[in-house]
């Protein structure tokens, strides 16, 4: 009898390959990356009673090789290249913490260039200029219709992720959004 072979497929699979799209332009003027994270879960635990309390809202922090964002009180969206241990799961949310393993579950993206402020805010339902949503930053919000997390870095690359059946549609409120300045995709 054969094995079953299961094979790991990109959420952006048939939906969007890397090349150019919208405005032919010589200089894209939104650049997007799309991303498929290693490991992704969300965590339900007390704050106060965990190594969490210190992780501010509004916030992406990185601790043991996961990126952390507080999204409520109590909650947190941790992504990571590999699946973190037990033990480095308890010691930054205590041992009665709930982890639920999302990885396959989101759709992510990252967003840069130099429009990347006017795509957002054709959008986004927070302000994004760097006074607003200085890097570090992280957000639960609304794209449109959809509920997004969102989050920038120093070099102002933006990062956006959604449940993984939206994904399509994170995707087509992009192309729309960014068309007129041309999109560079990669992977």
């Amino acid at each position: 009898m054969d094995e079953a072979l299961l094979v790991r497929r990109s959420v952006w699979h048939g939906l969007v390959e890397p090349g150019s799209y919208g405005k032919a332009v010589d200089n894209a003027g939104l650049r997007v990356r799309l991303l498929d994270h290693g490991f992704a879960a969300s965590v339900i635990c007390p704050a106060a009673q965990s190594g969490a309390a210190a992780l501010n809202l509004g916030q992406r922090h990185l601790r043991d090789g996961m990126s952390i964002l507080p999204i409520a009180p109590d909650q947190f969206f941790i992504e990571s290249a590999t699946a973190p241990s037990g033990e480095a799961l308890a010691r930054l949310f205590g041992a009665e913490a709930t982890v639920i393993e999302q990885t396959g579950s989101r759709a992510s993206l990252q967003l840069s260039g130099p429009n990347v402020l006017d795509v957002l805010a054709k959008g986004v339902m927070i302000d994004c200029d760097p006074i607003a949503f200085p890097p570090g930053s992280g957000r639960v919000t609304l794209l449109g219709a959809l509920s997004i997390q969102i989050s920038v870095d120093a070099d102002r690359v933006f990062e956006m992720s959604c449940m993984r059946s939206m994904a399509g549609d994170l995707w087509h409120w992009v192309e729309t959004a960014a068309g007129q300045y041309g999109i560079a995709v990669s992977r």
